[in-house]
Parts: structure tokens; C-alpha cells; sequence
């Protein structure tokens, strides 16, 4: 009033701990961000089409972009795959330019696109500082494991014969990539700290980013988990000599755990997430998206206090999950 500046009535909302700016629903109460259901089906539906190019002019690839960097506002994990989008449309000059969608780019639409099939279109404002802390690690010729003093237990995997030669940096990582799946649906709105002794790996998790295809394809898995379940991540260095009980796992030096660890149990970790982090096929294919699929609907793991457990778990039917099955 006293500038003499007009207000649109109809525009002007609260105050409210529950609001709707530029697109994105705020609510202060839950500590929680959403799109609009139906802008989520409309991009579902944008992205379905997507999936069947390989070409596109620079005019179209701005409105993905403009409907992707949108919903990177509330889906934070998605900014990252956007960087090939964003390369190759600075490539373009002229809006009627054609691109050849390489497989990178394909690969991280087919991310955006899997998401979405699964995303409920919530998020949580992200914690300041840690709630959770995963201690992993991972040997050359046995396997990995990792514990979560939070939720009172530890897993271990050890890797089969085509794995010999495999990096130690991929090794290390997917311990992991499990802790996720197996924990990240307890994590809903927590701050998780992922600590590792290979700094190689906690680089690789800060800077969001690698360069070989197959670290590439675990950080995919593990910000696919992060974002369909609702946790906020970091990663921190942690010397060897102070990652014992990790490294005991990794080792198979279980008779070290009664004195380390003595409150966690074991728990199994399902057959399905085992064959989906263990093979290899093109991300957004029929059989990696039916692996991803069986990975995420299973059954709580029976905990086995003090018993080593080499079975899996019964797993559910491939059957699509429903938004509330997802929603915590």
C-alpha cells in the first residue's frame, strides 16, 4: 500500500505451512516437496515417447529439459542426469537442429523414465547433518559387506567367479549400492552417511560422477534408491585400521563380529537384488527394467542373530507397485 503497488487477490495465498509456488507444493508441517499429480502423468507420459527416440531437434530437447530441470527441483537426485541433456543441446544452434541421441543420453532418459513408473511424487527436505551411517567395505577375493549401527545389523555378499577380475573401485562400491536397497526403504527423509575407506569411491559419491560405464551404472542404482525412497546422502573417508568390523565382513573373519558388533544381527540379502547388481545388462532394456523392478518388492529379510544365512529371501510376483506401497 504504501508503494502503491497492485496485489492479484487471487494470487495471494496464506499464511499456511502448506502452499503451492511456482509449480512445486511446499509443505512445512512434514518437511516434505511434490508435484502436482498431474504434471507427474503428463511428464510419465512425455518421457514414455522419449524412450522410443533417436533423434531429436534442439526446439524439443529444450521443452524436455524444461520439464526435467522442473521436476529436479523436488527429485534433487535427477539435476545429475541432465548433464549429457544439457551437453548436447549447447551442441545444437538452431532450434530446427538435429541430434543424435548417443547412448549416454538415452541411457539417462531411460533413468528419468524408470523413475518416474516408480516415484510418488514426494520428497523431503534434506537433513543438515547425518541421521544414518553405513560402514562398508569390500576385499578383492572374497566379497563385500557393510553395517548400519542404526538399524542394529550387517550383510554380506561374496562375489561369484565372474567378478575375479572386476576393479576393486566397482567392488567398493556396491556394498554400497545393497546398503540402499536393502535399508533405504527405513530411511524415509534421513540424512545417510555412506563411509568408506576407498577414497576413490567417496570422490566418486561426492562429485556425483564417474567415468567408467560400470561405476556409472551403480551410481545410477544407488540415486535411483535414494530417490524412490526419500533419503538425502554424503560420503566420508574413513581410514582402514577404523573400518574393523567392515573389513572383518569383507573378509570373512566372522568369528571378529560377536566383540564388534555385539548388538547386530544378520540379515540376507535377497536373491533379486543380488542378480540385479551383479549382471550387467544395458540400463532401460527389458531385462535390466524387470530386474530393477523385482529388486525393489521384497519381503523384509529374516534377521539371524549370530547365524550365517546364505539363502534368500521369497520374493513377490513382478507386479507394478502402487503409490502407497512406495510412499514411506
Amino acid at each position: 500500500n504504501q508503494i502503491g503497488a497492485p496485489l492479484a487477490h487471487h494470487k495471494t495465498e496464506g499464511p499456511s505451512t502448506a502452499l503451492t509456488y511456482l509449480g512445486i507444493q511446499i509443505d512445512t508441517e512434514v518437511l516434505q516437496l511434490s508435484l502436482p499429480q498431474e504434471k507427474v502423468a503428463r511428464l510419465r507420459d512425455l518421457l514414455q515417447e522419449w524412450g522410443k527416440k533417436k533423434h531429436c531437434t534442439r526446439k524439443d530437447l529444450e521443452s524436455l529439459l524444461g520439464h526435467l530441470s522442473h521436476a529436479a527441483t523436488v527429485i534433487r537426485p535427477g539435476r545429475i542426469f541432465l548433464r549429457t541433456l544439457f551437453s548436447l543441446l549447447s551442441r545444437l544452434r538452431h532450434p530446427e537442429h538435429f541430434a543424435r541421441l548417443n547412448l549416454e543420453a538415452r541411457a539417462d532418459i531411460a533413468w528419468w523414465r524408470c523413475l518416474l513408473h516408480y516415484w510418488n511424487g514426494y520428497s523431503f527436505f534434506p537433513q543438515a547433518s547425518p541421521s544414518h551411517h553405513v560402514y562398508s567395505d569390500a576385499s578383492g577375493s572374497f566379497g563385500c559387506g557393510a553395517h548400519c549401527p542404526q538399524e542394529s545389523s550387517w550383510f554380506q555378499l561374496e562375489w561369484p567367479a565372474s567378478w575375479e577380475h572386476v576393479g576393486i573401485a566397482e567392488k567398493e562400491l556396491v556394498p554400497i549400492v545393497v546398503a540402499a536397497a536393502m535399508w533405504g526403504r527405513h530411511w524415509a527423509g534421513a540424512h545417510v552417511c555412506f563411509h568408506s575407506d576407498n577414497e576413490a569411491v567417496v570422490t566418486i559419491i561426492q562429485k556425483r560422477h564417474a567415468k567408467h560405464q560400470s561405476l556409472t551404472q551403480l551410481l545410477r542404482c544407488l540415486f535411483f534408491y535414494a530417490s524412490v525412497f526419500h533419503f538425502h546422502f554424503t560420503s566420508s573417508h574413513i581410514p582402514g585400521i577404523h573400518n574393523v568390523a567392515a573389513d572383518a565382513i569383507s573378509r570373512d573373519n566372522l568369528s571378529l563380529l560377536p566383540s564388534l558388533l555385539p548388538q547386530a544381527t544378520r540379515i540376507a540379502i535377497p536373491a533379486t537384488v543380488i542378480d540385479f547388481l551383479l549382471c550387467n545388462p544395458d540400463w532401460g532394456s527389458t531385462s535390466w527394467t524387470e530386474l530393477f523392478s523385482r529388486s525393489l518388492l521384497w519381503d523384509s529379510p529374516p534377521q539371524h542373530p549370530g547365524v550365517i544365512n546364505q539363502g534368500s529371501t521369497a520374493t513377490q510376483p513382478f507386479v507394478t507397485p502402487t503409490t502407497s506401497q512406495l510412499s514411506h
